[in-house]
């Protein structure tokens, strides 16, 4: 297992997957080429993120008619948005 480290969190990356980052943006993808996870990370100077601001951010999602669902991820909570986009599968988190 690799061990892919940020400022902010930490993941064991599996041998069959590839990891590349671009700015902000880190993109792992298994070796097939058929799922691919892109992870950014947004953080607050200050404070905890509350829901106004997730709602800032997930508005574009809920306004083309998305749902969100309540989402819990390790020490972080939020909003889960899952959809289909041009033939993919999206899930989208923001904690």
């Amino acid at each position: 297992m690799e061990m892919l480290e940020t400022d902010w969190w930490t993941l064991e990356i599996p041998p069959e997957f590839e990891v590349s980052q671009e700015d902000d943006l880190v993109i792992i993808e298994d070796e097939d080429g058929v799922g691919c996870l892109e992870i950014s990370t947004l953080v607050r100077e200050e404070g905890r993120v509350g829901a106004a601001e997730i709602a800032e951010f997930s508005l574009e999602l809920r306004e083309s008619g998305i749902a969100p669902q309540r989402a819990r991820i390790g020490g972080w909570s939020g909003e889960l948005y899952e959809h289909e986009d041009d033939g993919f599968h999206w899930r989208e988190w923001f904690l």
